[in-house]
């Protein structure tokens, strides 16, 4: 009796999970990126050429990934100066590249490649040659 019992809930248990699947094929939405009109970016270069508070912000790890929060294309549209921190891409990263360049024709940001240099300051052996004012 047990195991009739037991084969009787294995195979509602097994029937069960057979007519819970979904084979329904469901048609599959994809979101497409916000494009604007022309209008919109000259009205953008336009507001970037006037008199108002710059916007500035630093960018690096940036790559040609699918996601924009690692894509020049994916900064925001207000922003004036961007400075590069991840270095000047390579020129066979011609994605890269194009995304630079719409950023800086289409949307009027300015571009900004960085040179961190040290100075030596922990030692004093510098020679300072002083100047004497007549």
């Amino acid at each position: 009796m047990r195991t009739i019992n037991y084969l009787l809930t294995l195979i509602v248990g097994m029937g069960g999970l057979m007519v819970s699947c979904d084979t329904d094929i469901e048609s599959e939405s994809i979101q497409h990126p916000y494009t604007y009109s022309d209008l919109y970016y000259q009205n953008l270069r336009d507001f970037k050429a006037s008199d108002h508070e710059i916007s500035f912000g630093w960018f690096a790890q940036y790559g040609a990934q699918n996601s924009m929060g690692v894509r020049f294309m994916g900064l925001p549209d207000s922003l004036d100066i961007c400075s590069m921190w991840g270095g000047i891409p390579a020129k066979e990263n011609t994605d890269i590249w194009e995304e630079i360049r719409f950023v800086q024709k289409v949307k009027g940001t300015k571009m900004l490649a960085v040179a961190i240099t040290r100075i030596d300051a922990e030692t004093d052996d510098h020679d300072f040659k002083r100047s004497s004012i007549n």
